[in-house]
């Protein structure tokens, strides 16, 4: 069973120098200089701390568990730090500046490191008869070692209890400790036997009886490997950023600033590209810069060949995921594309979830390197950069040959340089431009924030406050709630529809901004039976009179009245000319005179 029996040493500051002890029990404390030609490095947690008196004068100290690193020796620089504690979240944060460390130097700003990757924390439980069972999350498996740390008392001193880690009959490793009526801090290391496929449990029998109580509180298990290294813990860097691992970018390269949280007032000026995402940090909702970024032509369709589409959800919460075979290619650009970009650089990134193992990447017919997928079985942004070679193949491919069986991907992108950038969805079209703009997924524009004017929905439509007005994904839509609709070739209105196509050049001149004004020469109402008057028609086509271009024959007067019978008699034959006489004979009691024009424009 594998415990790990580490050692325990005893840090005292001397009493000349005047120094405070401001470490307490659960810190993780590390030290590390350059001594050449070494690198002195030690990694330890805080069991107890003290004060000792020394030639009458106070010398405050420290007991640790050494879990990494160098054995504490005398006459070394015995100076640790805090980066975080396993018991409380109040002192997990620490600035951490290092030029010795591999891609430094770099100032990091550390918090989080001893919770937020927690495999197990409970703030406080109490037992009286029977053992604690507490099932650990996410999967460990050989040969990582976990820390177990907790607070503990009970109702009488108990010596020899035992803690455990372990799945159905088999244990990974048992420790043994005592209990006290005061609460102690306690501490094991327990290394994984068994893989990652069984769930652990951990277990803390008291050996409890009776009325006998036991309690612990601030419990925790973590991973050592979570503890000792920052690239989890990152929350600001400053100087070189390569090797920071960021959920939207990928893995980060050379030198800049990186912030998880950046506010910024008065003066704020940005060059360059701004992208915002999601609430988790995937998918880009909002971006300003360069418009033409990703050059794949449709990545959100991710058409690999030896490929089938599954039902999942994309980290990037946009386009399709694949199951891929061991060998599959997606076409990323044309043949005469690729050759007039030979020798220049581009990074190929792509989310991949996959088992342990390689991925290796083609350009056409040329390796351009390996991927090693560390962490099975969850979402990861890879990339890789090459240089783009010539290739007599008809188009431009990215091949991927893989170790595993049907890994999944989504979300390819192709751009420019040597760093990836936030992921810029295409679909069957490219803007092929240098040019800056703005694009934006969800919100809107005018009104209110949570109500305006024009709203940008999440299925790609736009539409106004009250839904009048709309135009959808694909180009169709209307106003007025639908009486007026539009797609690419009609215009509906309301149950007509007019198609611009099959009206000839000279009709479509005709019937622009056309309007017939009818005038009476002794005004619109008669009473007392007192009718005489002319009834003349005038043409207007944008505003000109074009009566005198329309023959006599093509206008027509028509009656219209309750007496259906007097109208058919007045309309048949219909009255023609420009000008029509109406006098008693015509209205027998109330009666609306319209003149229909035929638009046969003469040109004399």
């Amino acid at each position: 069973m594998a415990v790990n029996r580490y050692s325990r040493y005893k840090i005292a500051i001397d009493p000349e120098s005047k120094k405070v002890q401001g470490l307490r029990v659960g810190d993780v404390v590390r030290r590390q200089y350059f001594d050449t030609p070494n690198l002195i490095y030690s990694l330890m947690v805080v069991t107890e701390t003290g004060t000792d008196i020394i030639a009458g004068k106070e010398s405050h100290y420290f007991i640790g568990a050494l879990f990494e690193g160098d054995e504490p020796k005398s006459g070394e620089l015995l100076d640790f730090v805090r980066v975080t504690s396993l018991v409380d979240r109040s002192r997990g944060g620490a600035l951490y500046m290092t030029a010795s460390d591999s891609d430094s130097p770099y100032m990091d700003v550390i918090d989080g490191l001893g919770f937020e990757h927690s495999l197990l924390y409970i703030r406080e439980a109490r037992k009286t008869t029977t053992q604690f069972s507490f099932p650990i999350s996410g999967k460990v498996s050989n040969p990582e070692m976990l820390i177990v740390s907790f607070r503990v008392r009970a109702s009488k001193t108990i010596n020899g209890a035992k803690l455990s880690i372990g799945y159905t009959d088999e244990t990974d490793g048992e420790d043994s400790f005592d209990i006290t009526t005061e609460w102690s801090y306690r501490l094991s290391a327990i290394v994984m036997d068994y893989p990652s496929q069984y769930a652990r449990t951990l277990k803390i029998n008291p050996n409890l009886s009776g009325d006998e109580w036991c309690e612990i509180t601030d419990l925790n298990v973590i991973r050592l490997s979570d503890i000792a290294t920052f690239a989890k813990a990152t929350k600001a860097r400053m100087g070189k950023i390569t090797g920071i691992i960021d959920p939207v970018f990928g893995m980060l390269e050379g030198y800049g600033a990186y912030f998880q949280n950046l506010y910024a007032t008065r003066n704020v000026n940005i060059a360059g590209t701004l992208t915002a995402g999601d609430e988790n940090g995937f998918a880009s909702t909002f971006y300003v810069g360069k418009i033409h970024k990703n050059v794949i032509l449709n990545s959100a369709e991710c058409a690999f060949t030896n490929s089938a589409v599954v039902d999942m959800i994309s980290p990037v919460g946009i386009g399709k995921v694949r199951r891929l075979s061991t060998n599959s290619a997606l076409t990323v650009q044309s043949s005469a594309w690729r050759e007039e970009r030979v020798g220049r650089k581009y990074c190929f990134s792509i989310w991949v979830h996959s088992g342990l193992g390689a991925i290796t990447f083609y350009q056409d017919e040329h390796r351009i390197g390996p991927l090693v997928t560390e962490t099975a079985n969850e979402w990861r942004r890879h990339k890789i950069v090459f240089t783009v070679k010539h290739s007599s193949a008809s188009t431009m491919i990215i091949r991927l040959v893989s170790e595993q069986s049907e890994p999944y991907v989504t979300a390819p992108q192709l751009e420019a340089g040597e760093n990836t950038s936030q992921y810029q969805p295409t679909d069957g079209r490219l803007n092929e431009t240098e040019d800056y703009g703005a694009w934006f997924s969800k919100g809107g524009i005018g009104g209110t924030i949570q109500n305006p004017l024009l709203k940008l929905n999440e299925d790609g439509s736009i539409s106004s406050c009250d839904d009048s007005f709309v135009i959808n994904r694909d180009g169709t839509g209307h106003f007025a709630s639908g009486r007026f609709k539009w797609t690419k070739e009609t215009i509906q209105l309301k149950d007509v529809t007019i198609r611009w196509e099959d009206l000839d050049e000279q009709v479509r001149e005709n019937i622009s901004a056309v309007n017939v004004v009818v005038y009476s020469s002794q005004g619109n109402t008669f009473k007392n039976g007192l009718i005489s008057t002319i009834l003349s028609a005038s043409v207007f086509r944008a505003g000109e009179n074009i009566t005198h271009l329309i023959h006599e024959s093509e206008f027509r007067w028509f009656r219209t009245s309750s007496d259906t019978y007097a109208d058919e008699y007045w309309n048949n034959p219909p009255r023609i000319g420009k000008s029509v006489e109406v006098t008693a004979d015509d209205i027998t009691h109330r009666a609306t005179f319209d003149c229909e024009v035929n638009l046969n424009i003469s040109n004399q």
